[in-house]
């Protein structure tokens, strides 16, 4: 075996590849030929979208596992990227991280792949970090024997690995403008990229209530079964596909009480009332939902309003309790992520206004902001989204990510956003590292008050380093 231990491949693999992202199924379908994992016996389903994957994926796999109609004991696979605090996270089976020799004696496996797979050269098939690990992650669900298989996108979708595999079902969330430079600079050339998992008279759930005019088009000329999704309103938004119009799917208030509504695979409205607010997005949530009515893998009611309260997702407006403070913490990084989480902060605050000391956040609390995000995001509108819910902010400056934005840039971008709005200047202050930021986060938030991380997967990463540290005072 080359390594031994996982760290060792893990750094090797950073290595690997000339580019650390490399658009383009030719080399990945061909090691995945050589291992055989290019199709899949499981019932398998991709998510792709801008925002809210992980969420429809934390949701599915909560729902497919659970005993139900279609499987009495369900085994599901999850692949998921990138993670948070250890990379077997992005790997699991039966809701439990591969092990790390499990992740090597894989690794070793597309390694030689790598070899076989390129016969008419001398040298290996070259395949980027990403590439590499859902190599692996395929070979471990194959051989585990799964029923069912969830795998996230990792960018894009016409030309990203995962891609190499036909879903039974392709999901696509929200999308927004994220990753430019790869997939576009408007929602419709980025929603070409995502609608390349769609496949020709495939099935699809769109979980974006406004689809861009171009998702729909594609969807049109595959002739894909559709299950487009009508949003939070108790109207019905239709799309027309292939000549027939098709109501959507989506959670709707009735008589003060929240219900979803889909569609089965007979075509009839498929109603589940009298549910509770779920922890997790509500069309996210719509859009596992709709899959699982397809699947025929719907737990039983009182089942799911457990899962609906009680699934959470790391990193995804969590929330936690260090040092005596309320802790937020959202890996949001891109205009649409942050809006929701600002609008959230918002709600919460005009309920402390309205209820007063009745409320579940006390009035006057102080929210104390974390922040830090890469360069190539766009910064200046995230920060003019947050400006009405901090009362400070604390920028910080990321280790080891070459992309990460300057912390006095991102400090020079609120003051020109508070000058030209004329808003109340909150007090700003620049952190060496995250850990120095929370410090100072902790320090300054009121007993009653949060401190609210975000800006990117890195920031939220860093500050669970922090939380999980031995040596932080509590």
């Amino acid at each position: 075996m080359r390594f031994l231990e996982l760290d060792a491949w893990l750094s090797w693999l950073e290595t690997l590849h000339p580019q650390s992202i490399e658009l383009g199924l030719d080399r990945v379908s061909a090691v995945a030929r050589a291992l055989g994992v290019d199709s899949l016996q499981a019932t398998t389903i991709t998510v792709a979208g801008t925002n809210g994957k992980g969420s429809v994926v934390a949701a599915l796999q909560a729902l497919l596992q659970e005993p139900h109609e279609a499987c009495a004991l369900p085994r599901v696979g999850v692949y998921t990227s990138p993670h948070l605090q250890r990379f077997n996270e992005r790997v699991m089976i039966d809701g439990g991280e591969v092990s790390d020799d499990s992740l090597c004696a894989a690794f070793e496996a597309v390694d030689r792949a790598r070899f076989t797979a390129n016969v008419a050269q001398d040298e290996p098939v070259s395949l980027s970090y990403f590439e590499f690990t859902t190599l692996a992650a395929l070979l471990l669900f194959r051989d585990a024997r799964l029923d069912y298989i969830i795998l996230e996108v990792g960018l894009g979708g016409r030309l990203d690995a995962v891609n190499i595999i036909t879903p039974d079902v392709a999901v696509i969330t929200h999308i927004g403008i994220d990753h430019e430079s790869w997939l576009g600079h408007t929602r419709d050339q980025i929603a070409r990229e995502k609608a390349g998992i769609l496949r020709a008279g495939g099935t699809a759930v769109i979980g974006d209530p406004n689809p861009p005019p171009a998702l729909v088009a594609i969807a049109e000329k595959l002739e894909a079964c559709v299950y487009w999704a009508e949003g939070f309103k108790a109207n019905t938004i239709d799309c027309v596909v292939g000549g027939e119009k098709s109501s959507g799917h989506g959670f709707s208030l009735y008589e003060g009480s929240l219900h979803w509504r889909g569609k089965g695979l007979d075509g009839e409205s498929f109603e589940i009332a009298s549910l509770p607010d779920p922890v997790l997005a509500t069309r996210n949530w719509s859009s596992a939902l709709q899959v699982a009515v397809l699947l025929n893998a719907l737990p039983k009611p009182a089942r799911l309003k457990d899962m609906l309260s009680n699934t959470m997702l790391l990193g995804r407006q969590s929330r936690h309790t260090f040092a005596g403070r309320q802790v937020i913490l959202d890996v949001a990084h891109n205009p649409d992520a942050v809006q929701r989480l600002a609008d959230t902060l918002l709600r919460q605050k005009e309920v402390c206004l309205s209820e007063g000391a009745g409320a579940v956040h006390a009035p006057g609390e102080k929210i104390v902001m974390v922040f830090a995000a890469l360069a190539d995001k766009r910064v200046d509108e995230m920060i003019d989204q947050l400006v009405p819910c901090a009362d400070a902010w604390i920028f910080a400056q990321l280790a080891e990510c070459p992309r990460a934005l300057e912390a006095g840039k991102m400090w020079q971008v609120l003051q020109e956003n508070q000058s030209a709005s004329h808003a109340h200047k909150a007090n700003a202050l620049i952190a060496g590292t995250v850990e120095e930021a929370m410090d100072i986060a902790f320090a300054q938030a009121t007993n009653a008050g949060k401190v609210v991380v975000c800006g990117s997967f890195y920031t939220v990463c860093e500050a669970l380093d922090y939380m999980a540290s031995p040596s932080i005072a509590m």
